[in-house]
């Protein structure tokens, strides 16, 4: 009883502390895109009970397309694709590569590399990927403080995978004939 005033001043004081620390921090939105990896197998002859329905392979298969998924070559796809170098997002980014090639003797093209290379590090970094699990659904998540950048990257990014695995099996079939 003799320290109720201490106690309840030290409530007071962490509620402030931690209301005043919630209002000032950025809000991270998070968009969600959801896609489905079928394994398309070529079925020459289907007879119901002989083909095994889900495979040990199955596993590896869906593991590449999670990595593939991560990969550098798609998140420079969605760079390209949105011009992520002209979202006020990355500016800082941008400006810090400016930065570190000031004394440096610079090709226009080194530049260009080199602000590429950290846009996609940094979209790499905001970008999540999430197999669901039991199924053959996989979500992409991306985070960032502007919710129109995360809805259109998220989105991006499932598009830009379906279009580099046709591109895929459009390049297996040219090979083919």
């Amino acid at each position: 009883r003799d320290r109720r005033w201490v106690i309840a001043g030290v409530t007071a004081a962490v509620l402030l502390l931690a209301l005043a620390a919630t209002l000032l921090a950025t809000p991270i939105f998070r968009a969600s895109s959801t896609l489905q990896i079928e394994r398309d197998t070529m079925k020459i002859m289907d007879v119901e009970g002989l083909t095994p329905t889900e495979s040990p392979m199955d596993r590896d298969f869906y593991q590449t397309q999670y990595e593939l998924l991560r990969s550098r070559p798609l998140a420079r796809r969605v760079v390209q694709d949105l011009h992520l170098e002209k979202a006020p997002l990355f500016a800082k980014t941008l400006a810090a590569v400016d930065a570190s090639l000031e004394g440096k003797q610079a090709t226009p093209s080194m530049k260009r590399d080199a602000h590429e290379r950290a846009l996609v590090d940094e979209t790499l970094d905001a970008v999540t990927i999430e197999p669901i699990r039991n199924s053959r659904l996989v979500r992409v998540n991306f985070d960032s403080p502007d919710p129109k950048l995360s809805a259109k990257v998220a989105n991006a990014w499932s598009e830009a995978f379906i279009a580099a695995n046709l591109e895929h099996r459009l390049d297996a079939t040219s090979y083919a004939k």
